[in-house]
């Protein structure tokens, strides 16, 4: 038997995470701590590793040139530059641990679970399929806002690329809800289909989520 087996059969499974919770950015990411269950958590024994990436003005154009349909692999383990966080319970199939940054790991003496994503964008809904240039639309989701951290939209086409900043609407009831986002298609926008991706300020290069398609039309 190798020592790898050796050691698995020494130490069991290693670690899994299932869900986290909340696992989207909130208005008020201290009031309460997040709670990760899965499987092979070691009470005494267990590390929770984050990292945080964020993304500002001067490398957020450099970033759009990787972004595609696909999100970009999560680093697989903890880099050397990852912040280890005190857990505030461990059982078995539950942690509750204050969570920063963008990615969360799990680690024990059984090894390291796969990256889990936290605090990045999760769009849901795009409210139009088709746009004219300067028309306004709006994406609903969570976390699409995160404290502190700069918002960006890319309108990505097969030749063009446009980024953009969400606004708020100053008569509009809505924009204080924390689910919308508001974005003006620019007025020089060419006619073509487009892709729709939006940036929480989380994640560095990693945390461009994929928002939705759109079409962009001529004015009638």
């Amino acid at each position: 038997m190798s020592s790898l087996l050796v050691l698995q059969a020494a130490w069991g499974a290693a670690p899994e995470i299932s869900v986290v919770f909340p696992d989207f950015a909130t208005e008020h990411p201290s009031v309460s701590p997040h709670i990760i269950t899965g499987e092979a958590f070691e009470p005494g024994k267990t590390e929770i590793w984050t990292l945080n990436s964020t993304l500002d003005d001067a490398s957020v154009t450099n970033a759009l040139e990787s972004l595609s349909d696909n999100d970009l692999l999560l680093p697989a383990a903890p880099p050397k530059e990852a912040r280890r966080i005190a857990p505030l319970d461990v059982e078995r199939q539950v942690i509750v641990a204050p969570l920063e940054g963008f990615v969360v790991w799990v680690r024990t003496p059984a090894g390291t679970s796969l990256p889990y994503a936290i605090n990045l964008p999760k769009p849901a809904w795009l409210s139009h399929e088709q746009a004219e240039p300067g028309q306004t639309l709006h994406l609903f989701g969570f976390g699409l806002r995160a404290p502190g951290r700069a918002c960006y939209l890319a309108l990505v086409g097969p030749e063009r690329r446009y980024l953009l900043r969400p606004f708020v609407p100053s008569r509009d009831y809505r924009a204080e809800d924390s689910t919308l986002l508001y974005l003006e298609i620019p007025t020089n926008a060419a006619p073509g289909a487009y892709r729709l991706f939006v940036h929480n300020g989380n994640g560095g290069a990693l945390g461009w989520r994929k928002a939705g398609t759109l079409e962009v039309v001529p004015h009638a």
